[in-house]
């Protein structure tokens, strides 16, 4: 009878333990603005920088900001502007934010504009944001829009923590996951920013971790965005822009996947500043001829861009990169830029990214630290690696190769070992650092073989 008693009382505790888990006890603002980056950006607000004024006069000019109430809500935290907060709350209130992701607009002036809000425009506003949080979409966007939605109104609306749990697991732990572990989500560049968005929010409020749970598929980002550049660039009203290889998309569409991507970048570092390569990538970012200056990307350039971070100068970075989740690799040497995606060599040497020829196949081709081998299958190569920076020191590339088989490979005269073969048909070959003598050296010949 009292095991009866003690199993009822814990099935009654269960769904309440399961909302605890999701409660949100920060104040406002909750999403973006935690204390040290509030303090910053005020700051510069303050002393006028460049990335501020540039904010300003977007807002001065009457712009047709795509998110006005953003726009204005940010201003009303930065500058303690109030007729631009009143202006933020009036155009959620009134349930009229235009452009996209009315929903997620909505949450941040809500959030950043707290405390100008009534009773009467808290209530209706909180109980409208979790209804629309609750019918978002099961994608990376969707997911974003009703975390942002549901952290804000936590503590306002009935169900908010209890919806913010189910949306996690439903959505993310679920659908998401497994698609970002599986190499998917991310070639959209604003689906990649939409998780990073869901990664700050969660971090900060819950102190969930997201990146812990697909570690390899984040790791990879900062030298992928680097060097998965092509060489040509774009003209659009927000400037200058860099084109990224995936996905190959018209050049209307390029412009919107540079645009997003940038700001997907400022997250990036923004989220782990501290590894190596997140600092070649701010190195990236403060490269000021492709700053956003235009309605849509002032806004983030302010939010997101640390002027006070150095970073470290990309030129200087490891000029090959192997992403194993996604299984690419992109690499430079002098003007010619190569890419390995969908199974496939592509170059561009400045005239356009075209398909490899069949004269890159089976010869070996260095770049700074590795030598890329195209290959169908066994073969043996004289190779001469050129000098890295890469901390794993050299290596080879071996690309399209059958992820069903078994290979094995040896340099020089180090032992066979055998080749983990990854997505895409990709496999690397490095020195094993437990063997007496180094089988690959820098700037030495030596004979490849893959059996």
């Amino acid at each position: 009878m009292v095991l009866r008693l003690l199993l009822a009382l814990l099935a009654g505790c269960l769904p309440l333990l399961a909302q605890a888990e999701y409660r949100v006890y920060n104040k406002h603002p909750r999403l973006f603005l935690d204390a040290d980056r509030l303090k910053r950006l005020s700051r510069d607000a303050e002393r006028e920088t460049d990335r501020w004024r540039l904010l300003r006069q977007q807002l001065d000019n009457g712009a047709a900001l795509p998110e006005r109430p953003v726009a204005l809500a940010l201003a009303y935290q930065l500058r303690a502007d109030e007729r631009a907060g009143r202006q933020a709350v009036e155009t959620i209130a009134a349930g009229s934010p235009t452009g996209p992701s009315p929903l997620r607009q909505a949450a941040l002036a809500y959030d950043w504009c707290y405390p100008l809000l009534n009773d009467e425009q808290r209530a209706a506003l909180a109980r409208s944001l979790t209804e629309q949080a609750e019918q978002a979409p099961p994608t990376a966007e969707g997911l974003r829009d009703a975390v942002l939605a549901l952290v804000a109104v936590a503590g306002d609306a009935d169900g908010a923590e209890a919806a913010l749990g189910r949306a996690l697991r439903e959505r993310w732990e679920a659908k998401l996951l497994p698609q970002l572990q599986a190499g998917g989500l991310v070639d959209r560049a604003e689906s990649l920013l939409a998780l990073l968005e869901v990664s700050h929010v969660l971090r900060h409020n819950l102190e969930r971790d997201l990146w812990t749970e697909a570690p390899d598929a984040f790791r990879a980002l900062p030298m992928a965005r680097i060097l998965g550049y092509l060489p040509e660039t774009l003209e659009s009203d927000e400037g200058r822009l860099r084109r990224y290889a995936v996905p190959v998309v018209s050049d209307e569409a390029a412009v919107n996947e540079a645009l997003f991507g940038r700001i997907a970048e400022m997250l990036l570092v923004a989220y782990e500043s501290t590894s190596r390569e997140a600092q070649f990538l701010q190195g990236w970012l403060r490269n000021d001829s492709f700053t956003l200056k235009g309605p849509r990307g002032a806004i983030y350039e302010m939010l997101w861009i640390n002027p006070y971070l150095p970073g470290l100068a990309p030129a200087s970075a490891p000029k090959w990169t192997f992403d194993p989740v996604r299984g690419r690799i992109f690499a430079q040497r002098n003007e010619l830029w190569l890419g390995y995606y969908d199974g496939g060599l592509h170059v561009d040497n400045g005239q356009g990214v075209q398909p490899a020829g069949e004269s890159f196949r089976e010869e070996p081709l260095g770049v700074e630290g590795a030598t890329v081998i195209w290959t169908k299958g066994s073969g043996k190569w004289e190779v001469e690696i050129p000098t890295g920076r890469d901390p794993r020191g050299p290596a080879v590339l071996f690309l399209g190769l059958d992820p069903q088989r078994q290979y094995e490979a040896k340099a020089g005269k180090g032992s066979w070992r055998k080749l983990e073969v990854g997505h895409g048909g990709v496999a690397t070959l490095l020195n094993d650092y437990e063997a007496k003598e180094s089988a690959l050296e820098y700037d030495e010949k030596v004979r490849v073989q893959l059996r």
